[in-house]
């Protein structure tokens, strides 16, 4: 089911993007798929990136990688801090 996807970022991520990012990426795509840059929605400024393809949409954004790996981060630092 090709078809063409959007990365949305912070208005800041976007000008920190480097010209010709999202070329590169096309090129490595299978045939028929394509990413595109969505610039009229912005997330917010912490950090990160949401891919929105065919109605779903990851959430790669630092507060959500952080909250998905929060139990696994916080046994890390009680093991530290009551060792």
């Amino acid at each position: 089911m090709p078809g063409e996807g959007r990365l949305v970022l912070s208005e800041l991520d976007e000008k920190r993007m480097p010209s010709g990012f999202l070329r590169a990426v096309n090129q490595e795509l299978p045939e028929g798929y394509k990413l595109r840059q969505d610039g009229q929605t912005h997330i917010d400024p912490v950090g990160g990136f949401l891919l929105v393809y065919e109605g779903i949409e990851i959430n790669c954004t630092f507060a959500s990688l952080l909250q998905s790996r929060r139990e696994q981060l916080e046994d890390t630092v009680v093991g530290i801090l009551f060792s």
